[in-house]
């Protein structure tokens, strides 16, 4: 299980084949993914067998959103000039 932030992303690697075909439609040995789903890779090696991969499930977690800031006390914030 692949887990990331939003604004990050993870890259897939299916290593060594001669041909690849992903659930997205790639046809690359990598492919860098930044939004969730579930992603999977058909491979082809040199004599046209094929094998598929297990689905990997990957879920990207939301930013936090930091709260209203705001001084406190009459002296938390001083500007000097």
């Amino acid at each position: 299980k692949l887990d990331f932030c939003e604004g990050d992303s993870v890259t897939l690697d299916a290593g060594q084949f001669p041909q690849y075909n992903w659930s997205t439609g790639a046809t690359t040995r990598t492919i860098t993914i930044k939004t969730a789903g579930s992603y999977s890779v058909t491979v082809k090696n040199a004599l046209g067998c094929e094998g598929k991969s297990l689905d990997e499930n990957i879920t990207v977690y939301p930013l936090p959103v930091a709260s209203t800031i705001a001084p406190q006390g009459e002296d938390s914030l001083i500007a000097f000039g």
